[in-house]
């Protein structure tokens, strides 16, 4: 199956998941990913903030948990055809983007190489970590920044999905951003 196609199917069954089931995944899935070795030493963690119709792994309550944690956290920002980090000051200071998603007003930009953990949202991605995602490119562009600067063997970089978005194969291509670890609601894979 061509990734057009995937990433059509699979957004449309993440999004037919039931309110009260995405929570209770979603809870789950937090519970996977503070428990993870890399968040335990992470001073710095990137996370990203849910798209709701787009039933995503809902982030908000793994924010809460890392601030009481004393992690930083940071939540990225479109500017113009690329993310960037800024540190997450509080759900009060958060406005909708041009795509309605909620994202942090300017403030205290967090540079790449201070990002320990990068969470990343997933629409599809294979056992080997390949990702598809809503397909307008934004975290590609961040991976190829992190490879252009060599920062790929620093930052973790962790996949948030649903399992049966978990396929066993895409049709990714080298400029498709890879996890290093999978975590959903049944467990959690790190190579």
């Amino acid at each position: 199956m061509d990734k057009t196609e995937l990433r059509k199917q699979m957004r449309k069954k993440r999004k037919s998941i039931p309110l009260e089931e995405m929570k209770g995944k979603s809870e789950k899935i937090k519970g996977h990913f503070l428990n993870l070795p890399e968040i335990m030493d992470a001073n710095t963690v990137a996370l990203y903030f849910p798209i709701e119709k787009e039933r995503e792994v809902d982030t908000r309550e793994i924010i809460r948990e890392l601030k009481k944690m004393g992690k930083r956290v940071a939540l990225p920002r479109v500017e113009g055809d690329s993310l960037e980090f800024y540190e997450f000051a509080g759900f009060e200071d958060m406005e909708k983007n041009e795509f309605g998603i909620l994202e942090p007003k300017k403030g205290k930009r967090i540079d790449l190489k201070e990002i320990d953990v990068l969470a990343i949202p997933v629409v599809a991605l294979d056992r080997d970590k390949r990702r598809i995602g809503m397909g307008k490119g934004y975290y590609d562009r961040v991976w190829k920044e992190i490879k252009e600067r060599e920062l790929e063997f620093i930052i973790k970089v962790v996949a948030l999905a649903y399992s049966f978005q978990v396929v066993g194969e895409c049709a990714c291509s080298e400029e498709d951003i890879c996890a290093d670890v999978i975590v959903t609601e049944k467990r959690f894979d790190s190579f």
